[in-house]
């Protein structure tokens, strides 16, 4: 690759001091400041170039829609994905959005001017006439293009394609652990032709995470393989690029809003052990009341997840503390009955043990949703 790219010297000034790759191949082109502006979020930037892209494009007849190489010769793509950033991550679609790079790398003898020398050409080349690689996003839900495609091609015909995109990916999410869990989101991306055809690699400058407006949530650098998989239908070896983001959801909104209310409403439940037997009246309320809330509060937190079939721990939090409140509405029935029967000193005793039993069994919850 540094061979590929000698006729490059570069000083870049970051504000932001991962943004490169793809970006500085964005730069080349004087047109493209405004774009790469707004890719950057105004980092600034200082190049040098040596050779520039005043090069001249491959004229129509080295065109081919044919692969550039023969017959039993292996086409070697390389591809990377830049995340701009990351816009959204959706629990209830179990997808993300993403404004992305896609970086293609081939080579193509036939598109090769050696006059070009350390220079490059940036070209709008014509797909229709243009043999380019054709890969397909395997979790797509949906895309959106709003800008062109470049294309920079050097004197060997070393080919370089990017293409900007605004995508939705369908990522499968384990709750399990949700409000306290880490998720994996992948990108997937197949390569049309067999393996005797094309195969793909990884190109590591062109990989990586350059910011992120999806709050909530710490997003891990990009990791990207490529692996071989069978295609049964087409009963053929396919090459697969696969780039991972690591995300781990920060739970502070959940404390604040689901975990310190719900706690505060199992407490409120508590005073139905401290207040006289013979106030049945104000037991059942604060009993029932406590319920009601709880029940409310479940119905409120159902749209933040997709229906799964398993609990999650939040799940676990307010069945559990359900439980509790339930169990001090009963105290309170049973302590109305107990008190017609005059069999106060009973209720008393009773009330003695959920005094302590009571506060035990919900530090006992809280722990086990926390840890």
């Amino acid at each position: 690759m540094a061979g590929r790219q000698k006729g490059f010297e570069m000083r870049v000034s970051f504000s932001r001091s991962c943004f490169r790759g793809v970006l500085g191949f964005l730069l080349l082109s004087s047109s493209l400041g405004p774009l790469f502006a707004q890719s950057a979020q105004e980092a600034e930037f200082e190049f040098n170039l040596r050779g520039g892209t005043s090069a001249t494009c491959p004229s129509p007849d080295q065109y081919s829609r044919e692969r550039p190489d023969p017959a039993g010769v292996v086409t070697r793509v390389g591809v990377g994905l830049t995340f701009t950033d990351v816009l959204e991550i959706k629990d209830t679609e179990q997808t993300f959005v993403t404004d992305v790079w896609i970086a293609l790398r081939w080579k193509d003898s036939r598109l090769a001017a050696p006059s070009r020398g350390e220079a490059y050409a940036d070209c709008q080349l014509p797909i229709g006439d243009v043999w380019i690689p054709r890969l397909q996003f395997r979790n797509l839900r949906d895309v959106k293009s709003d800008y062109s495609d470049i294309t920079l091609i050097d004197a060997e015909g070393y080919v370089y394609y990017f293409s900007r995109k605004l995508i939705t990916f369908y990522t499968p999410l384990d709750l399990r652990d949700f409000p306290f869990d880490r998720q994996i989101l992948t990108v997937t991306a197949d390569s049309i032709l067999a393996t005797n055809e094309v195969k793909l690699e990884v190109l590591d400058e062109f990989c990586s995470l350059e910011g992120q407006s999806v709050t909530s949530w710490t997003l891990g650098i990009p990791r990207s393989s490529v692996n071989e998989e069978y295609a049964r239908v087409r009963g053929a070896n396919f090459s697969s690029f696969t780039s991972q983001i690591e995300a781990v959801r920060e739970p502070g909104y959940f404390r604040r809003k689901l975990m310190i209310p719900v706690t505060l409403i199992v407490f409120m439940s508590w005073a139905v052990f401290w207040i006289k037997p013979s106030m049945t009246a104000p037991q059942m309320g604060v009993g029932t009341t406590a319920m009601l809330t709880l029940i409310a509060y479940q119905f409120a937190m159902s749209g933040f997840l997709p229906r799964i079939s398993y609990l999650t721990r939040a799940d676990t939090f307010m069945l559990w503390s359900l439980v509790l409140v339930f169990t001090a509405l009963m105290e309170a029935v049973a302590t109305a009955a107990l008190v017609n029967f005059g069999k106060e000193a009973l209720v008393l005793k009773m009330d003695r043990i959920f005094r302590v039993a009571y506060p035990i069994a919900l530090v006992l919850v809280l722990a086990n949703a926390v840890l």
